[in-house]
């Protein structure tokens, strides 16, 4: 079995300064220019529709 955890954060300003060891790539992205997302039922694909949401209605 395996378990999945997700965070959101909130960014304010700098350059991104990923952990290597845990990540092989980090970029940002604006919501029109993202490239395809996790498959429909993952907390990842869950975690990406609120945030998007979110951003589109402010």
């Amino acid at each position: 079995s395996s378990m999945m955890m997700a965070f959101l954060a909130d960014y304010d300003s700098g350059e991104l300064n990923p952990d290597y060891t845990e990540l092989s790539d980090a970029q940002w992205f604006g919501v029109k220019e993202m490239p395809p997302v996790a498959p429909t039922g993952t907390i990842a694909r869950a975690l990406i529709e609120q945030t998007v949401s979110d951003i589109l209605s402010d």
